[in-house]
């Protein structure tokens, strides 16, 4: 084959691929994300709108019914992925696992009650190095990864997951090897899902946390707390751990909660300025800062449709031309 021909099939290629654009389901350059809890539900049919190009929600309605396939699916568009947050390391009575007869140390990997302030949902925290809380977590149709891949997820984010201060060695090993687990029993099943890791400190910077996730969310880089600006020898040690994920090539998001203006703004500065993608929780949803990550407003709802017509109006060119192409590349030679 010719030049001529080897540049006309090429260029007939790139055509009927519509155009050079980030590759559906990759997260080579994700510029920004949003995370959606159960309390902001009644921004999901907002968000197939949105210009958010991931967005990580709970998979479980406040109801306690799990998002459909249909609704995750039609989140998707414009090559946005869908992530699912997965909790590894709390137990909540009355999720969709939860066996009736359970309660402290019965199943042994609930090994604590956990109280959060402001919260009345009942939780424990879970022994995760335990083979029973890993059947809860993966490798059956009916456990938590596997309903999460099978209702069409690209990912799921894991945690939040902290430290122990009395044995930190034995529990970096023991996650280091449920998430290398799960990795490969997940990858086996979808080659291209992911799998992010969320904490508010140093186990986000461990090598062999790192060798099993595609990307980390720091938790708490400006606040600990809503408003609560964080001691500033913490914010070092996450930082620390977060520089280490990126030179391991890793994403790197960033979530705080904040409703002051000046606080947010600065959580979002501080992401930023280290190369990192923010997020705010309690601010962007009120859309005090929409053109940074929020909720599509009127205009960008208008902007999404503009860009949909024209990539189609594209797309029918370039077929156009790659018809043209076909015809004159393969038509009979005059003799």
């Amino acid at each position: 084959m010719n030049m001529r021909k080897r540049f006309c099939c090429l260029l007939l290629v790139l055509l009927c691929s519509g155009s050079i654009v980030r590759g559906a389901g990759s997260l080579d350059g994700i510029s920004n994300w949003i995370y959606l809890d159960q309390e902001a539900f009644k921004f999901v049919g907002a968000m197939k709108f949105s210009l958010n190009e991931l967005i990580v929600l709970d998979p479980v309605e406040a109801s306690g019914k799990l998002i459909t396939a249909d609704q995750v699916t039609s989140l998707k568009g414009n090559g946005r992925l869908v992530f699912a947050a997965m909790y590894i390391a709390l137990a909540t009575e009355g999720a969709p696992y939860w066996q009736p007869g359970w309660t402290l140390g019965n199943p042994p990997f609930l090994v604590e009650r956990a109280q959060f302030p402001g919260e009345d949902a009942v939780e424990y925290f879970v022994d995760y190095s335990h083979p029973d809380w890993h059947k809860v977590l993966f490798g059956s149709p009916g456990a938590q990864l596997d309903k999460i891949a099978a209702a069409g997820y690209d990912g799921v984010v894991l945690g939040p997951v902290e430290l122990d201060d009395e044995d930190p060695g034995r529990q970096v090993q023991a996650l280091a090897k449920l998430l290398a687990d799960m990795r490969t029993y997940i990858r086996a099943r979808k080659p291209n899902f992911s799998i992010f890791l969320l904490s508010d400190g140093p186990l986000l910077g461990e090598e062999a946390i790192l060798a099993s996730v595609d990307g980390v969310i720091g938790e708490g880089l400006t606040c600990v707390d809503e408003n609560q600006i964080r001691p500033p020898a913490e914010v070092t040690a996450l930082t620390e751990a977060l520089q280490k994920a990126s030179i391991q090539k890793k994403l790197v998001l960033t979530i705080d909660r904040a409703t002051d203006k000046q606080i947010a703004e600065k959580a979002w500065a501080d992401s930023d300025k280290l190369g990192y993608l923010p997020y705010i929780v309690g601010y962007d949803q009120a859309g005090e800062v929409a053109a940074k990550a929020a909720v599509a407003d009127v205009e960008e709802v208008a902007d999404v449709e503009l860009r949909k017509s024209r990539r189609e109006l594209y797309y029918l060119v370039g077929l156009g031309m790659a018809v043209l192409l076909a015809t004159l590349l393969f038509r009979p030679s005059k003799k």
